[in-house]
């Protein structure tokens, strides 16, 4: 899990500073194998995070996406919590909610902070090309920012709460740089590389001019892919300086914008929406299938009224 240039990160600024600390705390316990539990997370698979990830209700599949967003699941050496959501659990669970034939539509529940660039587009368009089998929307559970808002904007539907946060259209990266520190410690690093920006951001000494124009070019054209797949699925049409420099705005901001598609009061409200629109004609049969604990409420209180009745 380094946390160097060679990985790119989609994340909410002022969220940036704590993932990154949280990597790097982790990254110094795997150097120390014995600090480890030998029971950590085993025998957990892909599948086993999709299926936690994701519950039922009525014919909606609500996928819930909390915390950073990582290639895989990641959890932490000594508590074993999982501290990133891996990116391969979120295809795995959408795919099987939509082959599962009692589903009617797909939500996922976002509250993260974004994460990696790498996979991200891979996954928006595959959310992008779900949308042809099943309905498939977001709901803003508090925060969908920078890549997990790329994920959202792939549903090409976002409902968010009026303070539900959306955003941070960017791109950013850490470039460690220790040459201060090496040089009190006397210690020298020296690398040898072919290539002139193979060495870039090692970490031994500054950037110089032409390596952080190099480095910034990559982030520059990353940025633009997710402009256009944010702007294209959503339907933007407000000028992109208005929303696409990275900002982050409330649900009730959001909307005019054409980031958010509709303000609800909460996900209960986001479900039942969805609901609303992609229940089959409402047969008492068709109803006890989609959602056969609203039918024995509604069964419980019309006994509860006939004994009133009789009394």
């Amino acid at each position: 899990m380094p946390m160097t240039h060679d990985r790119l990160w989609a994340l909410a600024p002022e969220q940036a500073d704590a993932v990154f600390s949280l990597y790097r705390e982790e990254a110094a316990l795997a150097a120390h194998p014995e600090s480890r539990p030998t029971a950590l997370a085993e025998g957990r698979t892909t599948e086993d995070f999709a299926a936690s990830m994701t519950r039922r209700e009525g014919g909606v599949a609500v996928i819930s996406v909390n915390g950073p967003i990582d290639r895989t699941t990641q959890t932490g050496w000594i508590s074993g919590q999982i501290f990133a959501v891996g990116q391969d659990a979120i295809r795995v669970a959408v795919g099987n909610a939509v082959a599962d034939p009692g589903v009617r539509a797909v939500l996922l529940s976002i509250n993260s902070p974004g994460g990696v660039v790498n996979g991200t587009k891979e996954l928006a368009d595959y959310l992008a090309d779900i949308r042809a089998a099943k309905p498939v929307a977001t709901y803003v559970d508090g925060l969908a920012a920078s890549a997990a808002y790329w994920l959202a904007s792939a549903t090409g539907r976002v409902l968010a709460p009026a303070t539900g946060q959306v955003g941070s259209i960017g791109v950013i990266m850490c470039v460690p740089e220790y040459s201060g520190f090496y040089q009190r410690a006397g210690v020298s690093l020296q690398y040898i590389a072919s290539g002139k920006f193979k060495g870039a951001g090692r970490g031994e000494r500054p950037l110089t001019e032409e390596e952080r124009a190099y480095f910034q070019d990559r982030l520059t054209a990353i940025h633009a892919i997710f402009k256009a797949d944010v702007a294209g699925r959503m339907g933007i049409t407000a000028p992109e300086p208005l929303w696409g420099e990275a900002q982050v705005f409330l649900g009730a901001e959001a909307k005019p914008l054409g980031l958010v598609t509709e303000v609800v009061r909460d996900e209960a409200a986001a479900i039942q929406t969805l609901l609303e629109e992609n229940m089959p004609n409402l047969t008492l049969e068709a109803l006890s299938k989609e959602a056969p604990e609203l039918v024995e409420a509604i069964r419980a209180e019309a006994r509860a009224e006939g004994r009133k009745e009789a009394e």
